[in-house]
């Protein structure tokens, strides 16, 4: 993400990193390296809640601007195409998380653990999400088991999405992230 900001100012309006335009590319920058951006940004001064807000809203007014500049000349472009695409990706991905919350209740890590072999018995949690369409993998161990799936919809072409589950002895947690499955690592769940 390309980011203009000065640490001498208070302002956190001056950071319009959602949706801001990509120098050169006519493209805005996904949610995921918004929210990455502001987070290193205040690894050297936190922001305030006002602060935060006011950070979101500048890059939103910026691709709102991009937006309907696109319009204007003759059609949707890559901007408002990603607008669109992350408000589609938004909904199915937390439908599809609901799904997949109930599909794991009651679940163990020990039901993934011999995940090849269980995938083979009928009715089995570990068959279920095998045949999962969007299924991805496994990464299993005695304490926790980190599941991966990879939704799709037609908004894939412009966002990324990967539905990240760990199942323990205590339950099931199911968490959404703004990235391909293949650059989640299990290890960070």
């Amino acid at each position: 993400a390309w980011v203009s900001h000065d640490l001498r100012t208070p302002l956190a309006g001056i950071m319009a990193v959602n949706h801001v335009e990509l120098p050169g590319r006519g493209a805005i920058t996904a949610l995921a390296e918004t929210r990455r951006a502001l987070e290193l940004y205040q690894r050297s001064r936190p922001f305030s809640d006002t602060e935060v807000e006011i950070a979101w809203a500048a890059g939103l007014h910026v691709a709102a601007y991009n937006a309907a500049f696109e319009y204007l000349h003759g059609a949707r472009g890559a901007v408002a195409a990603k607008l669109l695409a992350d408000g589609a990706a938004e909904s199915q991905v937390e439908e599809r998380s609901a799904e997949i919350e109930v599909l794991l209740s009651g679940a163990s890590p020990r039901d993934f653990l011999a995940f090849n072999s269980g995938r083979s018995v009928p009715d089995s949690v570990a068959k279920e999400v095998a045949d999962s369409e969007d299924f991805v993998s496994v990464d299993a161990r005695a304490e926790r088991a980190v599941i991966r799936f990879q939704p799709r919809g037609w908004w894939a072409g412009f966002t990324e999405r990967c539905i990240v589950a760990v199942v323990t002895d205590d339950g099931t947690a199911v968490e959404a992230t703004k990235t391909a499955c293949v650059r989640t690592d299990p290890e960070d769940f």
